[in-house]
């Protein structure tokens, strides 16, 4: 089966301080994006988790977290690429892809080539997609479809930048190379958004009801030099599809330097029942996002499409014994 993608990078990190070339489980550089996703494997119907994150030498390294392997906890076969990030560089990822910036600012994805039964493989390929973004800029990749199958090939995600005048900006990849009756989910042409330098970018996409052509809607959140979440959306209530912008109250005033991560939810060429698994639309189970506000992290919920419902996140530390 093909992928869970809970869309989330994860907050806490450590300095990695092993000067080895090959990276130890768990290291990543200081202030790392990192970005977590799940494949729902064909073979053993259980989800296996890839953490992506930069680590030593600026190194584009994978952790893989299954719990019907033995051991449960190991590096990701992309560890064995010598694939490269640049210093400042964030990380998408929505299996089989992945996305980071180079040294030249550029954005290269990576794919995990499937085997016949769709799951996680030990092939990798690695391309440029023709774009540079400003240095250092936040990236976010979204699937454009529903189908778990057309995510796997061209055209089937969207990667949204910031792009060398501080714009919002999005790209869906060989968008050129697909034949006119690809049923493309929403414009690349933005409306004008101008961000802070580096500021934070997160993006989901859900299913859209009752949409033959299995397109999806995207949501894409970000935050403005006030310190507010912003989001921009597709509104699918025309054809095509258009994109339009919120300040949903209950996102203003989040906490300064934060970042911001969404999940989207998983699709499969077929589940436990052998169907196909497309990506659900909004629901109450569905996506969150989260951020940290007056010194607490936050968890949001979409309500209906523009609304947002907005709780703290208790977080349990467990205290080291003492002796």
């Amino acid at each position: 089966m093909l992928e869970d993608q809970r869309h989330i990078p994860h907050v806490f990190q450590r300095q990695d301080t092993d000067s080895r070339d090959k990276p130890r489980l768990g290291n990543s550089i200081q202030g790392t994006n990192t970005m977590r996703s799940t494949i729902p494997c064909a073979n053993k119907v259980q989800p296996q988790t890839q953490l992506f994150y930069t680590g030593s030498q600026n190194r584009f390294l994978g952790t893989s977290f299954n719990d019907q392997s033995n051991p449960s906890i190991v590096e990701d076969s992309v560890n064995n690429k010598q694939y490269t990030t640049g210093p400042d560089s964030s990380v998408a990822a929505y299996w089989p892809w992945s996305i980071y910036q180079n040294a030249e600012a550029g954005l290269v994805h990576v794919r995990n080539n499937p085997p016949a039964f769709i799951g996680p493989s030990d092939t990798w390929d690695q391309s440029t997609i023709n774009i540079t973004a400003l240095a250092g800029s936040k990236i976010a990749m979204v699937p454009v479809s529903t189908n778990a199958t057309r995510i796997a090939g061209k055209g089937g995600y969207g990667v949204f930048y910031q792009s060398l005048d501080s714009r919002l900006s999005a790209a869906v990849t060989h968008l050129f190379e697909l034949d006119s009756t690809y049923p493309l989910s929403w414009p690349t042409n933005l409306p004008l958004i101008t961000l802070p330098k580096r500021s934070p970018i997160a993006a989901f996409s859900t299913g859209r009801q009752s949409d033959t052509l299995q397109r999806v809607d995207t949501y894409v959140m970000y935050i403005d030099a006030d310190s507010n979440i912003n989001m921009l959306y597709t509104d699918s209530s025309t054809d095509p599809p258009n994109w339009r912008t919120a300040q949903p109250a209950a996102l203003k005033g989040v906490d300064a330097g934060t970042n911001i991560a969404c999940t989207t939810m998983s699709t499969s060429p077929r589940n436990e029942g052998l169907n196909a698994m497309l990506l659900e639309p909004v629901s109450d189970d569905g996506v969150r996002c989260y951020f940290q506000k007056g010194g607490k992290l936050m968890e949001g919920k979409l309500d209906d499409g523009v609304d947002w419902n907005v709780g703290e996140v208790v977080i349990e530390v467990e205290k080291a014994a003492t002796t």
